[in-house]
């Protein structure tokens, strides 16, 4: 009788959790092989089309021809920093001129580095995505990344100003976008999510240091709120913050005089960078739909039964974070990394037990209208029609 009585208690618990943790445990997401052959087949599209050989230029044409003086510049020897002064981190450089090197002309070479980093960082989103979020917020989420690798546009401005210049910027933004997405637990948990997170977050924040300093100061903040969350986000973390003086000790083997050389540009940027809140108020107010939209995200998310407290200060991360980046852009317009936020609003609502596919469908749905709103948005897709139709 005694075990009978266990029997249905045991039962009668494991019905309970499942109905209280609804599908975290095993989530009923379609197969993540559609987001993969969508990721392949973005790529390939972005190779056929911007690694031409061929450059789209309408503005800052001055901007570009900087670049292509870096460029030649490597190809003669030189080292950023070290033989020429920049601001700029030396992977603004390296890119572009793996992009020369791949069409053996300027012109597209910025276009075929961008597609490089693309087919690096493509993966790196697929696989963070994977358990994260329904697959067709996933191909969203990688369409909107890659276009801002490799269309020759810049965010916050008409689809008419065509130009590869100022690359690092939709570079930067791309990178700490994914890098955000290491904040979102997953929904099925692994034995080594904390090793291979903590590599990808280490290796990103370093593309980071060494593309635009304020894109990492930014991105720091991923691991300090990894290490808020504790678990095995902690753990990702410290390893994170432990690739970073790794890869640095890595550079400065390989090029010694260039850290000092670095950190002397760095110095001199900062002395002559113009004061940032005057144009905090006006970014605020530019974006303020935006800013209405990953709010409602997280709102929605906070109506889940297990929603965390703390993922309160991921808003205020996705907020702040992109608000200090454009006031140091010269685009005051759109904030990439609130794609994040919107990615986390569906992994909320993906583990509920009674959802249906409407409601596992507004993280998408709220992600298509931020991609889809006057601005650079549409201007994306017709950036990407003149390069076709050239």
């Amino acid at each position: 009788m005694a075990d009978k009585v266990t029997s249905a208690g045991l039962k009668e618990l494991t019905a309970r959790r499942s109905r209280r943790d609804g599908p975290s445990a095993q989530p009923s997401l379609p197969n993540p092989a559609w987001v993969w052959l969508a990721t392949a087949a973005m790529l390939a599209a972005a190779a056929l089309l911007f690694a031409s050989g061929h450059s789209f230029l309408h503005d800052y044409t001055h901007d570009t021809f900087i670049i292509y003086d870096g460029i030649h510049r490597l190809a003669a020897g030189q080292i950023p920093h070290v033989d020429f002064s920049t601001p700029l981190g030396v992977l603004g450089y390296l890119g572009p001129y793996a992009g020369y090197l791949w069409t053996g002309s300027y012109g597209g070479s910025v276009e075929a580095g961008s597609v490089l980093l693309a087919l690096l960082l493509g993966p790196n989103a697929a696989i963070l995505l994977a358990r994260r979020a329904h697959p067709l917020t996933s191909i969203l989420f990688l369409f909107a990344i890659l276009c801002l690798c490799v269309v020759p546009l810049n965010t916050g401005e008409d689809g008419n100003a065509v130009t590869a210049a100022m690359h690092y910027n939709r570079w930067g933004w791309a990178i700490l976008t994914v890098l955000g997405l290491a904040l979102i637990s997953p929904l099925q948990a692994r034995r080594f999510d904390a090793i291979s997170q903590g590599l990808m977050a280490g290796v990103l924040l370093l593309a980071l240091a060494f593309l635009k300093l304020s894109y990492f100061a930014v991105g720091l903040g991923v691991p300090a709120l990894m290490l808020i969350y504790g678990g095995a986000r902690l753990r990702a973390a410290l390893l994170a913050l432990l690739v970073i003086p790794a890869g640095g000790l890595i550079v400065w083997l390989l090029w010694p005089a260039l850290l000092p050389a670095y950190a002397t540009d760095l110095r001199m940027a900062i002395a002559a960078s113009g004061v940032l809140a005057p144009r905090i108020d006006f970014i605020l107010v530019d974006n303020i739909k935006d800013i209405a939209l990953v709010v409602t995200a997280f709102a929605v998310a906070a109506l889940t039964r297990r929603a965390d407290p703390r993922d309160g200060l991921l808003l205020v991360f996705l907020i702040s974070g992109g608000v200090l980046i454009l006031a140091q852009n010269f685009q005051s317009l759109v904030m990439p990394l609130f794609l994040v936020g919107f990615v986390y609003a569906d992994r909320h609502i993906a583990r509920q037990a009674d959802a249906g596919l409407g409601a596992r469908l507004i993280g998408l749905g709220l992600m298509a209208v931020f991609l889809s709103t006057p601005s650079i948005r549409l201007d994306k897709g017709r950036a990407a029609l003149h390069a076709i139709a050239v």
